[in-house]
């Protein structure tokens, strides 16, 4: 091969930035006067103002790649905007299945066939002695150079600069054929040099840390950086240079791809329900035929099983190649390679994907497990900061590892993710048994890092933490009820300060989460009842889609909320029934907001606002009363002994005595667990002994000195402490911890601020607490002269 023929020209290189400019053969007369009108304008206002003229491109770009000899051969196949190829797919939605997979299987293996030619010509030219591969491989890290831009999602992708869809995925493709040999080796597997990724003259700029093209590291900008060497990409053996290659085209040239999918599949469900909520009918609807060729398009291209399967053998490679690396190598990894683990993973578990759930039946995934298990450490919990990626590790351990039947009987419903995987896939094959359950580093770490991973994901979106939040409960609750892991409960339940800033956290959370609930619930109730009234049929189309609108907004938030407050509930309960975790519940800084909270939602489900919220198919919002109300009373009961919580109930500002014998009767009236054993009526009657012994404290600690208020909120201190970075404030405990859990910054001044710097004021703590004892010595002392 003769590199001058054969690669583009190099980026330092003047003819890089030489505009080519269309063959106008083929286009009738106006199209060509429209054309040229462009590029004279390109050539007055110069390139940077004007941009490309139309269909033209620079000779080093993803186009002018298409035009080499390589490129030619991998630009074959099927072009994803080809009117040819989405014409096998018209009227889609009015067909047979069998016709549609009978099309399918028809495109894979036409498909099929030019790759394997493509692939057989790129092998032929690595074979083709030392100048040949050196210039293949230049070629491929080339092409992936200049479409660095590819990750951008598809309604932005620039083509004057990028590679068309199909034949990026072809590169891809190419790649991956290659790296089979020693994927499928264990011997040759080993042959990996991570070295290639800190050399900048190896990996020619594809691996950079720094300029435009930069690639994120774990680490952040800690990691070691890319530097350039006296070493060349010759230097590293070929297993090495093809692993890193078909790393960055898989990130390149599938997962957009992918994403774009899962993106139009979306559109897809969201158009039909609003077609159909007119009384249209969609498959009779050009936008949604149109959208839905594409759909099967891109399944033809990302969707193909065998395809997958090797995808998800390489990203367990990938795994494996991390967790033999020390911590500094660890956090000099791409953070693409863990994304991307999480990116195939979701997408081959995604119901939405058109992906054959037994893609994964028969692949080893142990080391991608213990990759997960490794990165939600604590040990790396400061080391890999990117908050949405950790999550998503957690959305791995549910959606692949935690085995489908406990996740459908503890979602009570069918889930978008994971419920059709074979149950041999979240098993270490040697043992037979789940991961979660097998492994020693799983049960050493994996429940505390979830309890921390909890708190992190308040840093992700809104609507984002609770579904996170969600699937952690769920992965809680499981590790819970096996033997396993009940070390490493029991070590969570001795580290008092971390567990008490989680439940404060916790219980804050599920405090909005019932607002949501309280507030959304008879909103939802006013709509549909407008919606079944007769007059409904009076109003524009406008007027009904505007409310229409209301209601669907009012949905989404009522079913996330309650999703994941259902799942705090029983997470406090079947925490509650472990002595040690309960000692930590009946505590000054939890006992009293866990009791806040409990009967602030007896009220309102008991009370007069919970006809409110008996809305139409309540299920359907998450919304199961009895379960919740099962929950309650499990959680209660636990404290049936408890003097603090007794203590804690009676001088709650929700205290109800009528509402909790209402809960007594409406609990067995139910058949509710736990309700008609003598638990719940001995605990009522401890908290009513209680409250007819105790004194207001609101009342006998009225007016306290100024110098005892808490600075932020103006509360009676119970635990004062100094902010080192704003030591002219004193707070409580829990109030800076409350605050620290949503934003790790001083309120005050807005600098770093974490609880392990904030220092306890015992001197102030001692005098508040002398103050308080004599303001109830005073008040029993009164209180027994009236007697």
């Amino acid at each position: 091969v003769k590199e001058n023929s054969f690669l583009p020209p190099p980026a330092s290189s003047p003819n890089a930035n030489t505009i080519v400019t269309p063959d106008l053969t083929g286009y009738d007369v106006a199209q060509q006067n429209f054309m040229r009108m462009m590029m004279s304008m390109q050539a007055r206002h110069g390139n940077a103002a004007g941009g490309m003229p139309p269909r033209a491109y620079k000779q080093r770009s993803g186009p002018a790649l298409e035009k080499t000899l390589l490129g030619t051969f991998l630009s074959l196949g099927l072009p994803l905007r080809d009117s040819n190829f989405v014409a096998q797919f018209n009227n889609a939605a009015r067909r047979t299945m069998v016709d549609i997979n009978n099309v399918r299987s028809s495109l894979r293996k036409q498909n099929k066939g030019v790759r394997d030619s493509t692939d057989a010509l790129v092998m032929s030219l690595l074979k083709g002695g030392a100048p040949s591969r050196t210039s293949v491989l230049t070629w491929l890290a080339d092409a992936l150079l200049v479409n660095i831009s590819a990750t951008q999602s598809y309604q932005y992708r620039d083509a004057s600069k990028v590679t068309s869809q199909h034949a990026l995925l072809n590169i891809t493709q190419a790649l991956l054929k290659l790296s089979m040999p020693f994927v499928n080796d264990a011997k040759k597997r080993k042959l990996i040099n991570v070295g290639f990724l800190s050399n900048e003259n190896a990996h020619l700029g594809v691996y950079t840390t720094s300029g435009d093209n930069k690639v994120d590291r774990l680490g952040g900008e800690e990691a070691p950086q890319s530097q350039p060497t006296n070493s060349s990409n010759g230097d590293f053996n070929f297993t090495t240079q093809c692993f890193f290659l078909t790393a960055r085209a898989l990130n390149l040239g599938l997962f957009p791809l992918t994403n774009q999918l899962l993106g139009v599949n979306r559109h897809l469900g969201h158009m039909n329900y609003m077609i159909r909520g007119r009384g249209g009918d969609a498959t009779s609807d050009p936008r949604f035929q149109a959208l839905h060729s594409q759909s099967l398009c891109l399944e033809i291209h990302v969707a193909d099983t065998d395809f997958l399967r090797d995808v998800v053998k390489f990203y367990d490679l990938v795994a494996e190649t991390i967790i033999s690396c020390d911590k500094p190598t660890i956090q000099a990894m791409p953070e693409f390679f863990v994304n991307d683990i999480c990116e195939i993973l979701l997408f081959t578990t995604h119901q939405g994907g058109g992906v054959n759930p037994d893609v994964l039946k028969g692949v080893s995934l142990g080391n991608i497990f213990n990759l997960v298990v490794l990165l939600l450490s604590e040990e790396y919990a400061s080391t890999i900061r990117n908050y949405n990626l950790r999550a998503r590790l957690g959305d791995i351990l549910f959606n692949v590892f935690l085995p489908s039947e406990f996740k459908r009987e503890d979602e009570g419903r069918s889930n978008s993710y994971g419920d059709d995987i074979p149950y041999t896939v979240c098993c270490d094959p040697s043992n037979g048994s789940p991961y979660l359950l097998s492994s020693k580093s799983a049960q050493e770490s994996l429940a505390p890092s979830l309890l921390l991973l909890y708190g992190q994901v308040e840093h992700t979106g809104p609507y984002d933490k609770q579904d996170y939040r969600s699937r952690i409960c769920s992965l809680l609750k499981y590790l819970w009820n096996s033997n396993e892991h009940r070390a490493a409960f029991a070590k969570i339940a001795s580290n008092e300060r971390s567990f008490v800033e989680f439940a404060n956290g916790v219980l804050n959370e599920t405090n909005q989460l019932i607002l949501v609930m309280i507030d959304k619930l008879p909103q939802i109730k006013n709509i549909q009842e407008q919606m079944k009234a007769t007059t409904w049929s009076t109003n524009t189309q406008e007027e009904q889609d505007e409310v229409t609108g209301r209601l669907n907004e009012h949905e989404r938030e009522v079913r996330s909320a309650l999703m994941l407050a259902n799942k705090t509930m029983k997470m406090f309960a079947f925490l509650s029934t472990d002595d040690k975790i309960a000692e930590l519940f009946q505590g000054k800084e939890l006992s009293t907001r866990l009791v806040n909270v409990l009967l602030y939602v007896l009220t309102n489900m008991l009370g007069s606002k919970g006809l409110d919220m008996k809305v139409d198919n309540p299920e359907s919002y998450n919304w199961k009363p009895k379960e919740l109300l099962g929950d309650l009373v499990s959680i209660l009961t636990c404290f049936v002994d408890s003097e603090a919580i007794h203590t804690a109930m009676a001088q709650c500002g929700y205290y109800n005595d009528k509402i909790l014998h209402k809960l007594l009767k409406t609990t067995q009236r139910l058949g509710i667990k736990d309700a008609n054993d003598d638990k719940l009526s001995r605990l009522i009657s401890a908290v009513e002994g209680a409250r007819a012994s105790s004194l207001d404290l609101e009342e006998v600690f009225k007016d306290p000195p100024e110098e005892y208020l808490d600075s932020l909120v103006y509360d009676l201190m119970e635990d004062p402490v100094i902010l080192p970075t704003s030591p002219d404030y004193i707070v409580d405990r829990s109030t800076i911890a409350q605050h620290l859990l949503n934003d790790p910054h001083d309120p005050f001044n807005r600098q770093p601020l974490t609880m392990d710097q904030v220092k306890p004021n015992t001197e102030l703590k001692g005098k508040i607490e002398a103050w308080k004892e004599e303001r109830i010595a005073a008040a029993k002392a009164k209180a027994s002269q009236g007697d």
